[in-house]
């Protein structure tokens, strides 16, 4: 029985230990005209220099950062409060990445092609496609590629060092040149999901797990 009450304690301590917590932040004048409605802010737990950045909109949204040299990061979405505790939900899930296929006129080789993957501005050298399968993987469009296919069935948009992925998107028949776009403003290159709970506590948000 006292080894059941001791494991018990330890994962509580260790439940406990791991929830992080936000600081409240004194919102400046240039903030407020901003339309926020509340600034959080906590600082690595690990060692590691990093600070994360939690701003709530008074029209419901959010923005979240991470400044760290290495791996910076950021998220959009929407809050809300829901039996006492804050809900936060980005504006793209870790599955729901969007994405637009145009198809080109024929390469001249008469070989189906994919182009570069872009988004609504560039080129996206760090986005990469799943072709028919997940075990069949290619950069820069269809320059460099990990495994063999005969046709393109279907298609699936990742990015490097990212959660974001696009669901499977079906490609028509025919030999034109796919070009994949990532529908968003956003640069997802830096985003990530942030879908997380809080419990309010005067001064600070703990996070719910």
């Amino acid at each position: 029985m006292k080894q059941i009450t001791l494991l018990f304690l330890l994962v509580l301590t260790n439940l406990f230990c791991s929830s992080q917590e936000y600081k409240k932040i004194k919102l400046t004048k240039e903030e407020i005209k901003q339309g926020i409605h509340a600034h959080y802010q906590r600082d690595a737990t690990d060692g590691h220099f990093m600070v994360f950045d939690l701003f709530l909109y008074r029209n419901g949204g959010f923005t979240y950062h991470r400044s760290d040299n290495l791996y910076p990061e950021y998220s959009t979405g929407s809050w809300k409060v829901s039996n006492g505790k804050l809900l936060f939900r980005s504006s793209i899930q870790q599955n729901e990445l969007p994405i637009k296929v145009n198809y080109l006129p024929v390469d001249s080789n008469g070989r189906r092609r994919i182009a570069q993957i872009r988004n609504l501005k560039e080129d996206v050298t760090e986005a990469y496609v799943l072709i028919n399968t997940d075990t069949i993987n290619c950069f820069y469009g269809d320059e460099l590629c990990n495994g063999n296919y005969d046709t393109i069935r279907r298609l699936r948009v990742g990015l490097e060092n990212s959660e974001l992925k696009s669901a499977w998107i079906n490609i028509k028949e025919g030999n034109e040149t796919i070009q994949l776009v990532i529908d968003t403003e956003l640069d997802v290159r830096k985003y990530t999901p942030f879908n997380k709970v809080f419990l309010v506590e005067k001064e600070k948000l703990v996070e719910q797990r």
